[in-house]
């Protein structure tokens, strides 16, 4: 099977899961969808569907049972603001959710665009990225290890991360 087929499988599957046991468990459903297609440095090459797929997992996930305003969709398509998708304003945003996510409540993360391995270590690209050297990636990018501290802070009881 495809990597994009099994994706497409897994969503509905995840979406159907996480619903049903937040409906159980009357606790809210929070998402954090993240889209990157396009990128301030021409050395990072775009995707062309990375905005459209993080649009459609935010209009699945509203059609069942996510209210619109507890889904933080950030796509590069957005110019500024805090929804553009920099390693800064994801990290900000999620810091806000750890906040507001309750433990009985649910928590999707998506996220559509380059992964980056150098000298071992993972990151996500995000629209700011610089992929000269370790360091402007450190600075420029979301590594694993940055998400991974950002997501302990969240503290729902159920939760599965796609990326």
């Amino acid at each position: 099977m495809a990597k994009g087929a099994a994706k497409r499988c897994a969503l509905p599957v995840a979406v159907a899961l996480l619903s049903a046991a937040s409906m159980a468990q009357l606790g809210r459903n929070w998402a954090f969808v993240v889209g990157v297609g396009d990128y301030e440095s021409e050395a990072v090459s775009p995707i062309p569907f990375a905005v459209a797929d993080a649009k459609a997992v935010a209009d699945a996930l509203m059609r069942n049972g996510y209210s619109a305003d507890s889904v933080v969709l950030m796509t590069s398509d957005v110019e500024s603001g805090n929804l553009r998708p920099t390693n800064v304003n994801i990290l900000e945003r999620l810091e806000a959710l750890s906040v507001q996510i309750q433990p009985q409540d649910s928590f999707f993360f998506y996220y559509a665009g380059h992964g980056i391995t150098r000298e071992g270590r993972h990151f996500l690209a995000t629209t700011n990225t610089r992929l000269s050297t370790l360091a402007t990636l450190d600075v420029s990018t979301l590594s694993v290890e940055a998400l991974g501290n950002a997501l302990k802070n969240i503290q729902a009881q159920r939760a599965v991360f796609l990326y």
